[in-house]
């Protein structure tokens, strides 16, 4: 296990990881909580790395049925790799970010309707780039 490997940079982000990744997919997600925060905390040269990670764990929100508690939580991980992440050339953490507090605002009971005007959705995608045609 890494535990049991020799001391190399970037280990003591890695065993975060590894026990936050065991608990979250054993959905002990109060249990994984600890680790995810202390990852949060990170202040190393892996914080790209970091940042990474926390985003593919905070979209989990996005995909499952969670309790309340881990969705506000992943909005919260969300926003820490938006206002974090050193790669600054990259609006998906950012379009993360604001989808997430959509789906925060519907949990809420908040209805943002339709845009009056303009785009009718938000997306990343050029405006003259078609979307991909749905299967029937």
């Amino acid at each position: 296990t890494l535990d049991s490997m020799p001391s190399f940079e970037g280990k003591d982000w890695l065993l975060l990881r590894s026990k936050a990744d065991s608990a979250i997919r054993a959905q002990k997600y109060k249990e994984a909580m600890p680790y995810t925060d202390a990852l949060m905390a990170y202040k190393g040269p892996f914080l790209k790395d970091v940042c990474n990670y926390l985003h593919y764990v905070s979209r989990s929100a996005d995909y499952d049925s969670h309790p309340d508690f881990w969705m506000d939580y992943c909005l919260e991980l969300c926003r820490f790799v938006a206002y974090n992440n050193p790669d600054r050339d990259d609006a998906t953490f950012h379009q993360e970010y604001a989808l997430q507090l959509e789906m925060k605002l519907k949990r809420a009971g908040v209805s943002l309707g339709t845009p009056r005007f303009g785009a009718q959705e938000y997306s990343m995608r050029p405006v003259d780039l078609k979307p991909k045609p749905k299967h029937k």
